[in-house]
């Protein structure tokens, strides 16, 4: 699944949970940057099957 597909289907299951709108603007932005972190990583596009662990555990540092 490629990343605007898996935000999308995110957000919308976050909004359909009447999160607040700040957390929702979180989950947003970390996710942004997290996909910024794996592209210049791999220096290719952000499919969320291809994330591991490590990858996570990498941009947490």
């Amino acid at each position: 699944m490629q990343y605007t597909d898996a935000v999308g289907a995110f957000m919308a299951h976050i909004d359909a949970r009447d999160f607040s709108p700040k957390t929702i603007i979180g989950y947003r932005s970390d996710l942004e940057r997290f996909r910024r972190f794996f592209e210049r990583k791999y220096n290719l596009g952000w499919a969320v099957e291809e994330t591991t662990p490590a990858d996570i555990e990498e941009f947490l540092i």
